[in-house]
């Protein structure tokens, strides 16, 4: 599942979140680093963040798993047609808010 050209590939829905967090071998496995596939930014650009930004894009995406916030799921929307390292940034400025 990639955030590709959304003319050729579906948006994503809560659904496709929610499956995703609910993956708790994908996360044991992978733990943050597991960020950079579900939102197809680079690896080295999630590794490169503080402890505190990794659990913030975490809870990103557990919020987006949760549904019922349509204008986050809009922004997201958005972001898909960027490129991978500005959709990056993008979505560290998205998580701010989830920051402990």
């Amino acid at each position: 599942m990639s955030m590709g050209d959304p003319k050729v590939e579906p948006l994503r829905t809560p659904t496709c979140f929610k499956d995703m967090f609910a993956q708790n071998g994908f996360w044991s496995s992978c733990g943050y680093d597991g960020l950079s596939f579900v939102f197809d930014v680079p690896l080295e650009a999630v590794r490169s963040l503080a402890e505190e930004q990794k659990h913030a894009l975490m809870c990103l995406l557990g919020r987006l798993a949760d549904g019922g916030d349509k204008a986050l799921e809009n922004q997201m929307g958005e972001l898909e047609t960027l490129t991978a390292r500005e959709r990056f940034t993008q979505l560290v400025k998205l998580s701010v808010r989830f920051s402990a």
